[in-house]
């Protein structure tokens, strides 16, 4: 429908309700910026208004506020908490940064009792902007002084502005616009295509960093409101004098902050002669282009004619709520993709991308760390080192009985879940109690055996406490979408144990000497990374000492997550389970053994990543073999590239690994199985928590049979014998696992 159509009745109802919902968000937003120390300012038609009559420009028809950038930053993170601010439950906020189905660069406070039809550009998703009565904030950014300068900078943030836009429009989209004429769609969908080099959100954070170079770069030029809906906006700047330290003026009869000199900032937006009315024919609201539907309190408007029916949905502050009170499933994401792009979107491969990248990190780093422990200690020795490292993974991994999986699972399901800061709590009183049982374990295997290498392990209690409460915060993490905290969380603990070992090395240390800078280096790292993540975490999950378990019984564990890790973790005794039967035969197998785990870092940050969306959404048989597919090929680049450098161990680590080369290869091939099970067993156990018994019960008799073929096959043969035991062991148990989760998707 088209403005032309509404009647002066329909115009004066349509403005009747947009000033009585303009109003009602500007005294939201007032008391919220009052009650966190937000400052903000009335601007715009909102402030020519009030400077003209004390209230609304009478055709004027929405409220407009400013605000500068770290002002701004700090609104987004008051209504970004567990209560939203305080905010109403009928007012939302949106913008970018915060919601997948906003668009314009423009944030927004939201009315959701307002259902507004929008005549305009189509799209295949309607931006949430489009459909409530909003109030619109401008931000204002540091400048160069320069004005040409000044003007390349504004117009880079609008070409940014463009591409992020361009990133929710489809090529379809654009073809199927009637009121485009050829040409310009020619256009159009050449800069969807070129868009297309950047996720959306990749966009939006790059249009971030450029509006804040001038400041960082520290130029004192005047600000400017980049995010201006109107070319003319775009390049209007504002002295921070004209704004600071602030005054109020009075709108509607009350009273608001306001610029210091809103003579200045009034005139650079409409002239010098900015108290002059308009001509009668400009006298129009600007968004009446479709009808208009208002419930607020006890009044109610409506005008235009509504295509939806009865059963239309508005967006409510916790999800879609339908128009007449009946409740649909909220997306903790805000807004719901396709049920077939659960796993697809632009924000699933960041997240995706993120993860990989930390977890390629630091699979580089433990390899690193592995050669440096080859070349310093005998063959015998290094399996020894194996197995005491495969034993503290277990003990983080296992202990807690699969608090860590089943704290993440609930945190996808529900971030407030309320069980999170006593499973927590729970989770410390394990990782403490790990921690006291090594030292006593270390003390006691000494004073029998006077083993020296023994003692040597002492330091890793202190990695034991803070490995596992930096698991639980990166699984957090990950569940809410920062991925990216993954990396310095990982480079923070294996990055110390890279140095403190090779500065050993220079020194010429071995033996024991090389295992104290071993453990020494793993407790550096783990304090180190407690310290960079603390600061970014809930309340809960700072707690350091463990409390009681007084909701053990409320909350039971989950059991099937306690036994999948186990699973996981137990086959990595096998290079133990050799060396009990031949040390010699167990120190060729446990460097190609242990090259499993870091090739396969990145296929788990697929997994890890996918956990949290698959407990959500579920997943199709379609996505969870394009998932295997995706997950797989890193590992099995990294599997070829391995086997082809194979010859070149004895080079790397010493001629004592020299028949460890074929071994080498049929690692290779273990790692592409393990992958495989382990990506399809996560996403199984995301699935259900029956499903996940079971897959922990199927992971547990395999991580046996591999441990006792392993044993078996040192006793028969050689090194190679044992790989590829357990490479056919692998083989088996991914195929099972395939079979299972295929049958389970195909069934739900």
């Amino acid at each position: 429908m088209s403005e032309s159509t509404f009647d002066d009745l329909q115009v004066a109802t349509y403005l009747d309700a947009t000033h009585h919902v303009g109003e009602y968000l500007l005294g939201t937003l007032d008391d919220l910026c009052r009650r966190h120390d937000v400052g903000y300012f009335v601007t715009s038609g909102t402030l020519l208004g009030a400077a003209r009559s004390g209230g609304w420009i009478p055709w004027d028809d929405d409220v407009d506020a400013i605000m500068f950038r770290d002002d701004y930053e700090r609104l987004v993170s008051v209504v970004g908490g567990s209560d939203r601010g305080g905010l109403p439950d009928d007012v939302i906020f949106s913008s970018q940064e915060t919601r997948r189905d906003h668009i314009t660069v423009i944030p927004r406070l939201l009315h959701t009792g307002s259902e507004r039809l929008h005549v305009g550009r189509t799209r295949s998703r309607e931006p949430i902007e489009t459909r409530h009565v909003p109030l619109d904030i401008f931000v204002l950014d540091r400048g160069p002084r320069s004005h040409r300068l000044r003007q390349a900078w504004s117009r880079g943030a609008r070409a940014l502005d463009l591409c992020a836009v361009a990133r929710y429009t489809t090529v379809r989209d654009v073809l199927a616009e009637a009121q485009v004429s050829r040409a310009r769609k020619l256009v159009e969908v050449l800069v969807v295509l070129a868009a297309l080099v950047l996720p959306r959100r990749g966009w939006i954070g790059l249009r971030t960093w450029w509006v804040r170079l001038p400041a960082r770069c520290r130029m004192r030029g005047p600000f400017v409101a980049t995010n201006y809906s109107t070319p003319r906006g775009r390049r209007m700047s504002f002295e921070e004098d004209w704004y600071r330290p602030g005054s109020e003026i009075e709108f509607c009869g009350r009273a608001y902050p306001a610029p210091q000199s809103p003579v200045a900032v009034l005139t650079e937006l409409y002239g010098p002669d900015y108290l002059t009315p308009p001509d009668a024919a400009m006298r129009q609201p600007e968004h009446i282009r479709g009808g208009l539907r208002v419930r607020l309190g006890d009044r109610s408007w409506e005008i235009g004619q509504h295509d939806r029916d009865d059963t239309s949905t508005v967006e409510g502050p916790d999800g879609v709520v339908d128009v007449g009170g009946t409740e649909a499933p909220a997306d903790p994401d805000d807004t719901p993709p396709p049920a077939t792009d659960h796993l697809s979107g632009a924000t699933f491969r960041r997240q995706v991308l993120w993860s990989l990248t930390a977890r390629l990190t630091a699979a580089v780093l433990q390899i690193v760390i592995l050669v440096l422990l080859a070349r310093g200690l005998p063959p015998a020795q290094f399996a020894f080192v194996i197995g005491a490292n495969t034993v503290m993974q277990i003990v983080v991994a296992v202990n807690g009985f699969g608090l860590l999986r089943q704290i993440q699972f609930r945190r996808s399901r529900d971030p407030h879940d309320a069980s999170l800061a006593p499973l927590f709590r729970l989770r410390l009183n394990f990782s403490w109690g790990s921690a006291a049982a090594w030292v006593v374990l270390c003390v006691i295997a000494w004073a029998v055996t006077g083993h020296e290498y023994v003692v040597a392990l002492l330091p890793a209690a202190i990695w034991l406490v803070a490995e596992q409460t930096t698991q639980v915060w990166n699984g957090v993490s990950v569940a809410d979408g920062r991925s990216q905290d993954l990396l310095p969380s990982y480079v923070a603990r294996r990055l110390p144990v890279v140095l403190v070992v090779g500065a050993a090395l220079v020194l010429d240390a071995s033996g024991e000497e090389l295992l104290w800078s071993w453990t020494s280096g793993l407790a550096l790292g783990a304090v180190l990374a407690y310290l960079i993540g603390f600061r970014g975490q809930e309340s809960w999950a700072r707690a350091l000492m463990p409390g009681r378990p007084q909701l053990a019984e409320r909350f039971p564990f989950e059991m099937g997550y306690w036994w999948g890790l186990v699973g996981v973790q137990l086959r990595d005794l096998d290079v133990a389970a050799a060396g009990a039967v031949s040390a010699q035969v167990a120190g060729i197998y446990a460097f190609p053994a242990r090259l499993v785990a870091p090739m396969n870092l990145v296929t788990l940050a697929t997994a890890g990543t996918a956990f949290p969306q698959v407990a959500r959404h579920g997943i199709t048989r379609r996505q969870l073999s394009r998932g295997l597919v995706v997950g797989l090929a890193p590992v099995t680049i990294f599997g070829v590239l391995t086997a082809l450098c194979a010859p070149l161990l004895p080079v790397i680590i010493g001629d004592d690994y020299q028949d460890a080369v074929g071994v080498l290869r049929i690692a290779c091939i273990t790692a592409v199985a393990t992958g495989a099970g382990s990506l399809i067993g996560m996403i199984a156990q995301a699935l259900s928590t029956e499903i996940a018994r079971i897959v922990g019960y199927f992971s547990l008799g395999f991580a046996v049979l591999q441990v006792a073929g392993a044993a078996i096959a040192a006793s028969l043969g050689d090194a190679t014998t044992v790989a590829a035991t357990v490479a056919v062991t692998n083989t088996l148990g991914a195929l099972w696992l395939w079979r299972y989760t295929a049958r389970q998707v195909a069934d739900r």
